[in-house]
């Protein structure tokens, strides 16, 4: 079939500031599907190319009868849309790494869009604005993608004219220096162009940030500075020290004096991260005000740290055995990048580590014997400081066992994770069977010790309890018990439902309550679907265990099943069901948005169905639960203003949440071994039944723990007026942010009323 000529138009729809060339010759082909998986007919344009960018080289474009070819398209962080007719391409991603390869182009009908931006100071409209479609829930569509993102540039009148695919969206325009603006449930309709004659822009917040030294307070020049909000602060902070341009922040470079400004914001709380070369990460939070510009003054940088490790205790190894360390530091709260190192154990002297992030580093040694067994040994926590170096010693003294690991009488690949205790004091450390099944580990004390294994060849994550490590000498036999759940993943019209992701976590069995404060007790099984449907949970512990699938935005309703020592549980049907979307607003009684509040909705007692949604500077949130409209639920509100309120609701598309006045402060302690040492097992529970887990409210909330060698004092700020109880969990579970108290054991703790502005303080019993 010959084509006809039609002229090709190629734009770039999104840009990143960090691009890598991957040289010439390698072409990156897209191959155009429309709507009914049809070849797009668009033949080859006339002898022309288009600029990236201004900094970019140009790219020549030619059809090859079945494909589309961009020559030298080969920039990482690059997102090309091609036009064709009357239709427009979902955003095609040029990933880093090698571009040669075929990126299928899905098409959609092009819907020509007109906005007439007016900004509300009667200054000149943006240079430049994205486009960010979020495509409404319920809408068909041949791509699973759920936003897309254009880019337009209006002209001096600030008339914004371009075509977007055809759709109901939510659409929001970005640009540098005025307020995020989104019109809600767009309708675009082929054939039916679509125009705004007055969207009205605000300057909104701005920031003006000074990054400095930590060391000596000097500017710091060529800094990178992001503004994010909390939810992406993971991922920002991972991405920076990862010398990499965060995707989901505001990011600038400081000048030669320090400073950089931020416009165009929202009101609301934010977090300021910031790096440079040869320097870590910080985070300053700030607060912008509407209309208003906050100044942050002397953002410091911090330099990184250098440490040193001593190796003591060895004697007992076999000789020309080495040492693995993986140091994993964190920024801001959360864990980065692991660093490993590997050397052998020298006879004296100091073992250098490269320079890295300060703050709360986990050091997790490894020790390699000349056969080629790993054993880990008990890992370090080390708080450091910006620009120190910090000397810290790894005792390496204890016994050296071997083993192996076998299911079903063959040997298993796994990683392992001990757990015992001696005279109330924790005893940990870890290993890696191989291929054999073979594997070797440093106790530092003989004993009893439940044994996690993780496994991919058979897909496992069970525990082994109990497991003897009494004589070095003796070889230990770890066996994973013959245990599963099987059965199928369907849809809701009974057909088979392939790579869904199939998940049980184990409840616990009420007379095995000693296990409750340790990690082992809380863990889980997972495997995926195969092509009929078919999954099996293999190596499970006996025990109650709730059981739950889900592909996409589909997920099923929980299933609770009781396994006995060595019992396979067959023919379990799991229905995948459509998520419910829930858009709801939090205020107080008197109508005032509740902002940055976490709210948690848990609609099973499982806690399997659950949801945390964070408010924006309106109250609004928005969540996705595996739930039913109309089914009773717990939710719960937390931080924000320090109030904290849960309460059994039902559940609907939209809900609307009324925080009470904030009430009294409660402080309770307990004895240096009370209640409050594993605070998990806590909860307060209110009149109706619904419970609030003390986790979360250190989690997400202000409440705050602290811990003396005479007690431990948890202080519990706001707390929403009326009757409350806190008790503690016996009986062995999962424990969830919200929990309804289904078949667990309560042994109450105290009882008091909140009232505002009062200060309640309870003594919590100490065990007997």
């Amino acid at each position: 079939m010959r084509l006809s000529r039609q002229v090709l138009v190629l734009v770039v729809a999104l840009t990143v500031s960090v691009s890598v060339v991957l040289g010439e010759g390698r072409d990156l082909i897209v191959r155009p599907v429309s709507p009914a998986n049809e070849t797009v007919p668009c033949p080859a344009p006339e002898s022309r190319s288009w600029p990236v960018s201004p900094n970019r080289p140009r790219h020549a474009v030619h059809f090859d009868g079945d494909n589309l070819v961009i020559e030298d398209g080969c920039q990482s962080g690059t997102t090309f849309v091609v036009r064709c007719g009357g239709l427009i391409s979902e955003p095609i991603p040029v990933d880093s790494g090698p571009c040669g390869g075929t990126r299928v182009a899905v098409f959609r009908p092009a819907v020509p869009v007109k906005l007439v931006l007016v900004p509300d100071d009667g200054v000149a409209p943006p240079v430049n604005v994205k486009l960010h479609l979020q495509e409404k829930p319920g809408h068909s569509t041949p791509s699973p993608s759920r936003e897309l993102v254009f880019l337009a540039t209006p002209d001096r009148r600030g008339i914004v004219s371009t075509e977007l695919p055809e759709g109901r969206w939510n659409l929001t325009l970005l640009t540098r220096d005025f307020a995020p603006v989104t019109l809600w449930n767009v309708e675009l309709r082929p054939g039916v162009p679509f125009e705004h004659s007055r969207l009205s822009l605000s300057r909104g917040a701005s920031v003006l940030v000074h990054a400095v030294d930590s060391r000596n307070g000097y500017p710091l020049g060529g800094a990178r500075v992001c503004l994010v909000e909390e939810r992406h602060l993971e991922a920002t902070v991972v991405e920076l020290a990862q010398d990499r341009m965060p995707g989901s922040a505001r990011c600038g470079s400081t000048g030669q004096d320090g400073w950089f400004r931020f416009s165009g914001l929202p009101e609301g709380d934010y977090l300021l991260v910031t790096s440079a070369p040869d320097f870590s990460v910080g985070c300053r939070r700030v607060t912008l005000s509407e209309d208003a510009e906050t100044v942050v003054g002397d953002l410091e940088v911090p330099r990184p740290v250098t440490l040193l490790l001593s190796v003591t205790g060895a004697s007992n190894l076999p000789s020309e055995s080495k040492v693995a360390i993986v140091v994993t530091p964190e920024a801001c709260g959360h864990p980065l990048m692991d660093l490993s190192v590997v050397a052998s154990i020298p006879p004296g002297g100091d073992i250098p580590l490269e320079p890295m992030l300060p703050g709360h580093l986990r050091v997790e040694p490894t020790v390699i014997t000349p056969s080629g067994l790993a054993a880990t040994v008990d890992q370090l926590t080390l708080d450091t400081f910006p620009g120190e170096v910090r000397s810290f010693v790894l005792d390496l003294s204890g016994s050296l066992f071997s083993g192996t690991v076998t299911f079903r009488d063959e040997p298993v690949a796994a990683s392992l994770e001990l757990r015992g205790h001696q005279d109330d004091e924790p005893l940990r450390s870890a290993a890696q069977s191989g291929t054999d099944g073979e594997f070797s580990v440093i106790l530092k004390e003989p004993g009893l010790y439940d044994v996690r294994v993780l496994a991919e060849n058979p897909q496992l994550d069970t525990v082994v309890s109990q497991v003897p490590f009494s004589d070095p000498e003796e070889a230990i036999e770890i066996v994973i018990p013959d245990t599963a759940i099987r059965g199928t993943v369907v849809s809701e019209d009974g057909e088979p439902v392939r790579h869904a992701e199939v998940e049980g976590r184990l409840l616990g069995d009420d007379s095995d309550a000693r296990d409750l404060s340790s990690p082992l007790r809380v863990f889980r099984a997972r495997t995926t679907s195969g092509q009929d449907g078919w999954f099996a949970l293999e190596g499970l512990v006996p025990g109650r265990w709730v059981v739950t699938a889900s592909q996409g935005d589909l997920s099923s309703d929980s299933t609770r099943i009781e396994v006995s020592d060595g019992e396979s549980i067959e023919n379990v049907v799991l229905t995948l069901k459509e998520e419910l979307n829930i858009r709801g607003t939090v205020r107080t009684t008197r109508g005032v948005p509740v902002r940055s509040s976490h709210v948690i909705l848990v609609a099973g007692g499982s806690g399997l169905e659950s949801a945390v949604a964070l408010t924006d500077a309106s109250g609004g949130f928005t969540a996705t639960l595996g739930a039913k409209a109309g089914q009773r639920a717990n939710v719960a509100i937390i931080g924000g203003t320090g109030v904290s309120w849960c309460g059994r609701q039902d559940i609907a598309e939209e809900m609307a949440l009324v925080l009470p006045t904030a009430g009294g402060t409660v402080v309770c302690s307990s004895g240096p071994k009370g209640p409050l040492s594993t605070p998990r097992k806590l909860a307060l529970i209110r009149t109706d039944g619904s419970f609030l887990g003390i986790t979360e409210l250190l989690t997400f909330g202000g409440a705050q723990l602290s811990h003396s060698e005479e007690q431990a004092v948890l202080t519990i700020p706001g707390l929403a007026p009326g009757q409350w109880r806190i008790v503690q969990i016996t009986s062995p579970a999962e424990y969830f942010p919200v929990i309804n108290g289904d078949g667990l054991q309560l042994a109450p703790l105290a009882e008091f009323s909140a009232v505002p502005g009062n200060l309640v303080r309870v003594t919590l019993p100490s065990p007997k």
